[in-house]
């Protein structure tokens, strides 16, 4: 499976056939998005939107970026998280408008 081609900065353009979905709008650093946890295997927590601060995009389009998500306990840092239009755990999606 390849990654896509680089640009000269080093950021690749993705195959959204083959990736996922691209973002109707990029994300900038600092923007605050929803990552959705994963929960507990055995159901003790549910999987739950959280507030995440985005802290590095990684593709010319937005899809993947790196958050600071704000748990109850914690923050959690993950480096590399894909985006999906609607809310899956282990995905960064737009909060929705209310």
């Amino acid at each position: 499976m390849s990654a896509g081609t680089s640009n000269e900065q080093g950021s690749s353009l993705r195959d959204p056939n083959e990736y996922g979905p691209v973002p109707a709008v990029r994300p900038t650093i600092g923007r605050i998005v929803h990552y959705t946890s994963y929960g507990t295997p055995g159901g003790e927590y549910d999987s739950r939107a959280r507030a995440a601060i985005v802290t590095q995009v990684l593709d010319l389009e937005g899809a993947t970026v790196g958050l600071c998500v704000m748990n109850p306990t914690g923050l959690f840092f993950n480096d590399r998280v894909l985006y999906s239009e609607e809310p899956r755990p282990g995905f960064w999606s737009w909060p929705p408008r209310l």
